[in-house]
């Protein structure tokens, strides 16, 4: 397991499909009047701003928009971080009250798990990694205990608990009294108990208390980013698309089991699609990070030595993706901008598909 604060799995984006940009749909289509986001750092819209500096802020080739930005954007609305911090210290956590501020999710966290990855507690460097339990908490206490159901719900998380039961299994694996067999069998129950728990938010906290409009997204293969493919050999990719695997098919058979009136996106199967095309989406480069490194360490003196796309800006680019930025990755981790809005197109198509649109 990593100790890189931001190194969270990427999502794979989704699709080549181009909707038009106009806002709104017809007649029949719902109006809603905020995007709710609850997640991780493929979702977050600013958490960490305020440490990076002015050409950062975002898991992407900052200043470009995330998904749920776009997807934002497209509804004619915005939405901004819930909290804005850095540290252990909470007193310095700025919270936002204002109306927009529904963006929730954030770097590192994951389903339940408190301390996510780069939580570092007790010390001032750690990131937030409130998890979704506590997002979704978080936003009930600020709205006297219900949902507005002219919001528009987002829930995409597990990316986190995937990177660390990744750590997990090669803790497992590596003792002699054990073997990777068990570690597959350990990990994977976690994965189904982080989706499982995941369905149970959804129904228990979020739909039963008012939202009518839900979309769930489920996991990318994350063995298909510049830390699959580089940093992993091949016994490493098949346990990191495993657990991927584990967490999904355990999340789309609750939302069937509890019967839950949401909008399921397969982010998974596009993210495939796209990766196997990319000339198709538009895509030159989708095996190398868009962000140097180098360049991003030069410019927080040494502060960020991982090339974490949090820091990354069109300053920080490496001199292939300043000559041409059609890259799908920003980091080892992370969507670019084309990433995320392949992403976004994706679900901009479903939301239309059921006429949210």
């Amino acid at each position: 397991m990593t100790s890189n604060p931001f190194r969270t799995v990427l999502l794979v984006a989704a699709s080549a499909l181009m909707l038009t940009a106009c806002s709104g749909g017809d007649d029949s289509s719902p109006r809603f009047n905020s995007v709710v986001s609850f997640g991780d750092s493929l979702s977050d819209v600013g958490t960490y701003a305020a440490a990076t500096g002015p050409n950062g802020g975002k898991f992407t080739t900052n200043p470009g928009p995330v998904w749920i930005e776009n997807i934002a954007s497209r509804l004619g609305l915005s939405i901004t971080p819930n909290i804005v911090g850095f540290g252990a210290d909470q007193t310095k956590w700025v919270v936002c009250g204002k109306p927009a501020c529904t963006g929730y999710a954030q770097g590192g966290a994951r389903v339940t798990a408190p301390n996510g990855i780069g939580n570092e507690t007790g010390t001032q460097a750690g990131a937030l990694t409130i998890p979704v339990k506590t997002q979704i908490a978080n936003h009930l206490a600020a709205h006297n205990g219900r949902f507005n159901p002219a919001e528009l719900v987002f829930l995409f998380a597990g990316n986190n608990d995937v990177f660390f039961q990744l750590g997990v299994f090669n803790q497992v694996a590596a003792d002699p009294a054990k073997s990777p067999a068990v570690a597959k069998q350990v990990t994977d129950a976690a994965m189904t108990a982080a989706a499982n728990e995941l369905v149970l938010y959804a129904r228990d906290e979020i739909l039963a208390k008012g939202a009518q409009f839900v979309v769930m997204v489920n996991l990318p293969n994350s063995a298909q980013t510049p830390f699959g493919q580089k940093s992993l050999d091949a016994n490493g990719r098949a346990v990191l698309e495993g657990l991927v695997n584990a967490f999904n098919t355990a999340l789309a058979k609750g939302i069937d089991d509890q019967q839950l009136n949401v909008l399921f996106v397969d982010a998974n199967t596009a993210g495939r699609q796209v990766y196997t095309n990319p000339a198709a989406n538009g895509i030159i480069n989708n095996q190398d990070a868009a962000c140097d490194p180098v360049k991003i360490a030069a410019a927080t003196g040494g502060r960020e030595q991982s090339g974490s796309s949090l820091f990354c800006s069109g300053a920080t680019l490496t001199a292939a993706a300043m000559l041409d930025n059609r890259f799908q990755f920003a980091d080892s981790a992370h969507p670019s901008t084309l990433g995320h809005k392949l992403l976004s197109d994706v679900i901009i198509n479903a939301l239309s598909e059921r006429n949210w649109l």
